[in-house]
């Protein structure tokens, strides 16, 4: 298929690979052109506007930073939809947002999937994330053709709207984000009484912590956040999607100003597990 990538950010990046690899006629567009240049030399075609890339494409991928880019880039940027074109949102939106974008993909006879997908970097890498897919049943066995290539078997997931793809993903990253200072408060009262982290690390296991004991732990003890599977960034971002969407949420909130106090330090582009060491402002 003529499939077009909008967005060649680090997931991105890796999801284009499978498509390449699997025979797709790919073209790419990116709004730093030199982030293109990895998949153009598998053998995809580079578009310098988003408009062009869109352009005869039977499928549209877009995996972009959130809404607002979505927004930006898609639907105040490109008229260049073919009729009967699907649309593969694989960015991590709100449901009203998702929602609007169904909207807007209907009036233009553009078929739309909201697709966000459950996983970070090295599993997109293996071709075992967990996908969600929400929209219309026609248009959600199409877009499996393409999103099953980066599917782990067993968790791929079909739901009836696209509000409630975008709600799911956010339920999930939520209880990242929850995981995540839950660790950092159990690190602290295990420190208040000199009990290391590491030793800590290991009385967890088969707890309700173990999840991210494991999946974060070695990166906490090693104290190096530099290579981010999931930034501070983006999970702000998506804490931002989550209060927008439905309030109170306490735990949200408490995580959100960890998240802040990280960015503020200048952060952002790091691990979110960051938190276990950055502390919110007074």
């Amino acid at each position: 298929m003529k499939i077009t990538v909008l967005g060649l950010g680090r997931m991105g990046r890796e999801l284009v690979n499978h498509l390449i690899d699997a025979g797709h006629d790919v073209t790419v567009w990116n709004r730093s052109p030199v982030a293109c240049l990895p998949a153009v030399g598998r053998g995809a075609r580079q578009s310098l506007s988003a408009a062009d890339a869109v352009d005869g494409a039977e499928v549209v991928v877009s995996v972009l930073f959130g809404p607002e880019t979505v927004r930006e880039i898609v639907l105040d940027g490109v008229d260049t939809f073919a009729p009967g074109a699907l649309w593969v949102d694989v960015t991590t939106v709100g449901p009203t947002e998702a929602r609007d974008q169904a909207a807007w993909a209907r009036e233009r006879q553009i078929r739309y999937v909201q697709s966000p997908v459950l996983g970070t970097l090295a599993p997109a890498r293996a071709g075992a994330l967990g996908v969600l897919l929400g929209g219309e049943p026609r248009d959600i066995a199409a877009a499996r053709q393409i999103t099953d290539l980066w599917a782990e078997s067993g968790r791929i997931f079909e739901l009836e709207t696209a509000e409630q793809a975008a709600a799911g993903k956010l339920a999930v990253n939520l209880g990242l984000a929850v995981s995540m200072q839950g660790l950092t408060e159990a690190i602290r009262v295990a420190s208040s009484a000199g009990l290391a982290t590491s030793d800590l690390l290991e009385i967890v296991v088969k707890t309700p912590l173990a999840g991210i004991a494991a999946a974060k732990g070695e990166t906490v003890l090693s104290g190096d956040y530099g290579a981010a599977q999931f930034t501070v960034d983006a999970l702000a971002k998506d804490i931002g999607l989550m209060l927008d969407a439905i309030q109170p949420l306490p735990a949200a909130e408490t995580v959100q100003a960890r998240l802040l106090a990280a960015q503020d330090a200048g952060l952002g582009d790091s691990d979110f597990s960051v938190i276990a060491q950055a502390r919110p402002s007074a």
